[in-house]
């Protein structure tokens, strides 16, 4: 296999990365971005409480070419949660991100592969229909969230984010 990096922690800023939470609409999570010992750690607590319960750590990317790829590779150690690792194209921007759910394993680093093919679009937790197909080369940013519905702490180390091809 494979594997082109195309964020390395190590150098990141964790400026680069912006937070939406159910604040936005009235909940309460809160959550934070840490780089430091070559990897981001995106953490916090989800609360339920007034219907809310996501926390997103998104960056906004260059354009770049992912012909011959065929999906992104996560090397991340979480808290046995699942998270979603999530893309906007310049046509979903504010309608939809397009998504995929990985589960974690507690205290250990695990190498996530994601293919092109699993993300689904998504809205508000809802799948949606009759949308256009995802097209890597129309990525304008990506982003990981935790929405599992489970109040409590979340931590997500993640030291690599990339992209592979068998």
């Amino acid at each position: 296999m494979l594997k082109s990096s195309i964020i390395q922690f190590d150098v990141e800023e964790p400026t680069e990365w912006t937070l939406v939470s159910d604040g936005v609409m009235g909940g309460v999570s809160s959550g934070q971005i840490d780089c430091q010992d070559s990897f981001m750690t995106f953490c916090g607590h989800l609360s339920l409480k007034n219907q809310g319960g996501f926390v997103i750590a998104r960056r906004d990317i260059s354009p770049l070419s992912f012909a011959g790829w065929e999906g992104f590779w996560l090397k991340v150690r979480g808290d046995g949660r699942v998270y979603h690792f999530s893309c906007e194209t310049f046509r979903s921007v504010g309608r939809f991100s397009w998504q995929c759910a990985f589960p974690t394993k507690a205290r250990t680093w695990l190498d996530i592969f994601i293919g092109f093919s699993e993300f689904l679009p998504i809205r508000r937790g809802f799948s949606l229909e009759n949308v256009e197909d995802f097209s890597p080369s129309e990525i304008k940013s990506l982003g990981v969230q935790i929405s599992d519905r489970q109040d409590g702490p979340f931590r997500l180390d993640i030291q690599e984010l990339g992209i592979f091809r068998s």
